[in-house]
């Protein structure tokens, strides 16, 4: 509760009683987090009623995180050498170089927010989350919240269905996930990278949701002409 309120008074910005769209007044809130909540609900960036998810960053999770990491190499580097044969090193190696980009909440948001964008033309099938504009700082986010079930809650919740359905459920799901990683790859090669099921909801009517944005790549024309031949080459 501590960080939150630090926080979101470093983020958030005053709302002085009307909104930046010109529309109705807005009643004076006094906790700068409500405000910027109450000034975007106005504007439509959030839903009317306000609801929104907030991911806060564990105190000391960088440290820790940093002090792992070095642990992990100092052991890949010694299996390496006396009983696996594969580079577990460069694998630990990019993930030292990448893990930093996790406690930067606002290079997350400024990620998701242009990937929101780039998928937008995809809006009927697949949702990506929007920051909430004054409450994003360094260990703070504010976004608007997904509804949905997470993937690998879907088994049980479909459990009922004949077999035929479920197969045809799944492909759905499979073929809006691929259009989505599709576009951000080969389109503006900007891609969140972070694919595991706990990052996927599946939300009402089969459209999906894309969660977590702390991990992402940007790819250059060369890396994205190299990915488009080896899906090329396993397809044949």
């Amino acid at each position: 509760k501590a960080l939150l309120l630090r926080e979101s008074g470093k983020a958030s910005y005053a709302v002085h009683g009307s909104s930046s769209s010109g529309g109705d007044v807005l009643p004076e809130v006094h906790s700068p987090a409500a405000a910027a909540v109450a000034h975007a609900a106005a504007s439509g960036s959030v839903p009317a009623g306000g609801l929104v998810a907030v991911k806060i960053q564990y105190p000391g999770a960088l440290k820790t995180m940093t002090i792992d990491l070095v642990n992990l190499r100092a052991t890949s580097l010694f299996l390496q050498k006396t009983e696996l044969k594969f580079d577990l090193l460069s694998a630990v190696e990019e993930l030292q170089r990448q893990i930093h980009l996790e406690f930067d909440f606002m290079r997350e948001a400024r990620v998701m927010d242009t990937i929101a964008q780039h998928l937008q033309q995809l809006s009927h099938s697949v949702r990506v989350p929007r920051s909430v504009p004054g409450l994003v700082s360094q260990r703070l986010m504010v976004m608007t919240y997904m509804e949905g079930l997470p993937l690998l809650q879907l088994k049980d919740k479909v459990a009922h269905l004949p077999q035929w359905k479920k197969d045809k459920a799944a492909r759905s799901i499979l073929k809006r996930v691929s259009e989505a990683y599709g576009q951000m790859i080969l389109g503006e090669g900007l891609f969140q990278a972070d694919g595991h099921p706990g990052n996927i909801l599946v939300q009402q009517g089969g459209r999906v949701a894309l969660l977590d944005y702390g991990q992402s790549k940007q790819l250059g024309e060369e890396d994205k002409a190299a990915f488009a031949d080896l899906v090329l080459a396993m397809h044949k």
